[in-house]
């Protein structure tokens, strides 16, 4: 029989991302940049009390004509339309607009 000891010297790094602590526990502290990077994009684009994402001007356009949003926004919101569905509306994307 082959026995194997690995030890993990598990870090845990935290960062203030979309209004609340964003934790990420793993063996390489510098992995943790890529998870926060990932969050900081999701922030910039679908935060919608950040002036400048484009979920942001989306609400500021509610009511008008259509507004250009990025590929990732958009797929994010016919998920969520589609969430929406299979919940039998217990999910709606737009509870805040």
């Amino acid at each position: 029989m082959l026995a194997c000891a690995v030890a993990f010297a598990w870090e845990t790094v935290s960062a203030p991302i979309m209004a609340t602590t964003v934790e990420v526990t793993g063996e390489h502290a510098a992995d943790a940049a890529i998870v926060f990077g990932v969050f900081r994009e999701v922030e910039a684009t679908a935060n919608e009390w950040r002036e400048d994402a484009a979920l942001a001007a989306v609400n500021r356009g509610a009511g008008g004509p259509p507004v250009p949003v990025p590929e990732d926004l958009a797929g994010l919101l016919r998920r969520g339309l589609e969430m929406g569905e299979v919940t039998e509306g217990a999910f709606d994307v737009s509870w805040a607009a």
